[in-house]
């Protein structure tokens, strides 16, 4: 849990594959209090594998409540990863 917070920032690090690995590792401590982080760092994803890793990350926080807020983002990368989830 003492990762969160430094995985957070990561989901925003220039290197795609930083920022993949690190949905990653949220998604798989479903640490509930960064599915917004998830959910925003998929507008910055600039590719397909990544925006994958990002939405799994996602549908593996089941965070309903945040993924409403999401569905209404500008983005449609954003949308997109809050529909899935």
């Amino acid at each position: 849990r003492q990762a969160i917070p430094i995985l957070n920032g990561l989901l925003f690090d220039p290197e795609p594959a930083v920022r993949r690995q690190a949905a990653t590792g949220l998604g798989r401590m479903k640490a509930l209090e960064a599915a917004y982080m998830i959910f925003m760092a998929a507008a910055n994803a600039v590719d397909p594998v990544e925006l994958h890793a990002i939405t799994f990350a996602a549908i593996e926080m089941r965070s309903e409540k945040v993924a409403r807020l999401a569905l209404n983002h500008t983005h449609p990368a954003v949308r997109r990863a809050a529909a899935v989830s």
